[in-house]
């Protein structure tokens, strides 16, 4: 299902924005360095900051939360280069950490990716390409924007965008919060691992296996999981020995949240069926 898009506009204004004056090629990821928790606010910030400084964006990521600040049809000041302005889409993914690692947390990212495969698709550009029509911020002037983290993370973004466009154009798209048999089985699967094992102690590559599966392919998920928390951070990371401790150390209110995401899951599945 497409992204909701709240519409956040920013006063038009010839020391933010343009009249584009390029054919859309591309988009151009930011991180926006305005720590966010994934409620929309640090979209709404990016929209005060903007107010009175000689930038712009035409959206904002945080979290699951999408806001667009600028029309399409206007060239953003992004990038501090005409053609990164004037042909490209910019989008501020929100940090959920400051210096010097500026995180992103995985569903920003997720978010985000989803936020460029329907933009390729509105605009004609055909299947996301890597440093072709999916661009960063660095690839236009000198600035560590958009960050170490989403730098090291920048191959598997572009992939999720590849995915995302996928399932669009053949139709396979479903809502964010729904999973595939498949991935339904593998939460279960997690949740029983964890329940016997005490919190993953007993199975950690099996469950590290899962967890990778999982999270590459659902929301859900990454929901169940504590902002921020240790097992977050490492999925994001992409780091296998920090994933293994970190499941050793999952609360019981972790493992709670597991239960009761796959419980919610069997129960729409059922209703479905019914």
């Amino acid at each position: 299902m497409a992204l909701k898009i709240k519409q956040l506009p920013l006063p038009r204004s010839p020391r933010r924005s343009s009249t584009r004056q390029r054919k859309i090629a591309f988009t151009v990821s930011h991180h926006s360095t305005v720590i966010g928790n994934g409620n929309g606010l640090a979209n709404s910030a990016l929209r005060d900051i903007w107010r009175t400084r000689e930038a712009s964006a035409h959206y904002g990521v945080d979290g699951a939360q999408v806001a667009q600040l600028l029309s399409r049809s206007v060239a953003a000041w992004s990038t501090a280069d005409f053609i990164g302005n004037h042909a490209g889409v910019s989008i501020e993914h929100a940090n959920s950490s400051g210096p010097p690692s500026w995180r992103l947390s995985a569903l920003t990212l997720l978010t985000g990716a989803q936020l460029v495969a329907e933009i390729h698709v509105a605009e004609g550009l055909g299947r996301p390409v890597r440093d072709r029509t999916m661009k960063r911020h660095s690839n236009f002037s000198a600035t560590a924007c958009p960050g170490p983290f989403f730098g090291h993370g920048w191959a598997n973004y572009c992939y999720q965008a590849q995915q995302h466009y996928d399932r669009i154009i053949n139709g396979t798209d479903t809502t964010e919060d729904d999973m595939t048999p498949a991935e339904s089985r593998m939460l279960k699967d997690i949740h029983s691992t964890l329940s016997v094992n005490g919190a993953g102690k007993g199975k950690p590559g099996t469950i590290l296996r899962l967890v990778r599966e999982i999270t590459e392919n659902s929301r859900v998920f990454l929901r169940t999981l504590s902002p921020g928390g240790r097992l977050s951070n490492a999925i994001e990371d992409g780091a296998e020995f920090e994933i293994k401790a970190a499941i050793a150390e999952l609360s019981d209110a972790d493992v709670a949240r597991i239960a009761q995401a796959t419980a919610d899951e069997q129960a729409k599945r059922l209703g479905r069926k019914s």
